[in-house]
C-alpha cells in the first residue's frame, strides 16, 4: 500500500468512525476478534454488536480497494 493509499484509507476509517459512531477500541476489538475466530465467516456471524460488524465490514471493503 503506498503513501497516498494509506492516507485515504485512513482518511476513510476516520469517516466510518464518526458515522457509526463507534470507538476506536470497539472497532480494533472488532477486527482482532474477526481475524482470530471469524475465518471465512462474515462480521456479523461473529460480532454479535451491529454496531461494531458494520463498520468492520466496511473496513474489509476499504481495505480491499485501497489495495
Amino acid at each position: 500500500m503506498n503513501e497516498e493509499n494509506g492516507g485515504s484509507f485512513l482518511q476513510a476509517l476516520q469517516r466510518v468512525i464518526e458515522r457509526e459512531g463507534v470507538s476506536v477500541e470497539e472497532l480494533l476489538l472488532g477486527v482482532i476478534v474477526l481475524r482470530l475466530w471469524g475465518g471465512k465467516k462474515e462480521p456479523e456471524e461473529v460480532l454479535y454488536r451491529p454496531y461494531v460488524a458494520r463498520p468492520v465490514r466496511e473496513i474489509q471493503h476499504l481495505k480491499a480497494n485501497s489495495r
